[in-house]
């Protein structure tokens, strides 16, 4: 009877720790579960931020390139701005000294202008001056 009693005694607490093991087995599949899906929840969001990340670089990228298309481009155009202001310098210049050289002209005419009209004057005196004198004979 001793026997049967201990073996009844080690029955109860196989089947004891038997739903002791069965209940601690529930609750790890449900905690693997939710770890499962935590799990495929943070690799959702890491790929999703991965490929968020992917195209914020790709944007970088092209951003990038495109300041770079733009200070060759502002280069570019400084230097050509540069060149037209130097060649609007040189005719500037060219056209001062065309402007001088027909201003002198013009002062050289007005003095040969002037000359041409004493002359004309002094002729004009000098033929009254032989009409009057061939008019007395």
């Amino acid at each position: 009877m001793f026997l049967c009693s201990l073996s009844l005694s080690y029955l109860f607490n196989c089947i004891f720790y038997s739903a002791l093991a069965e209940t601690r087995e529930q609750e790890l599949r449900q905690q693997i579960i939710t770890l499962q899906k935590e799990a495929t929840t943070s690799s959702k969001v890491a790929k999703q931020a991965e490929s968020s990340s992917s195209a914020m670089d790709a944007r970088l990228v092209r951003a990038q390139e495109e300041i770079e298309r733009l200070k060759s481009q502002l280069v570019t155009e400084r230097n050509q701005f540069i060149e037209n202001q130097q060649q609007s310098k040189r005719e500037i210049e060219l056209l001062q000294t065309a402007l001088k050289k027909l201003e002198r002209q013009k002062t050289e005419l007005l003095v040969t202008f002037k000359k041409q009209i004493k002359l004309i004057d002094i002729l004009k005196r000098q033929r009254i001056h032989v009409s009057s004198k061939y008019s007395y004979r």
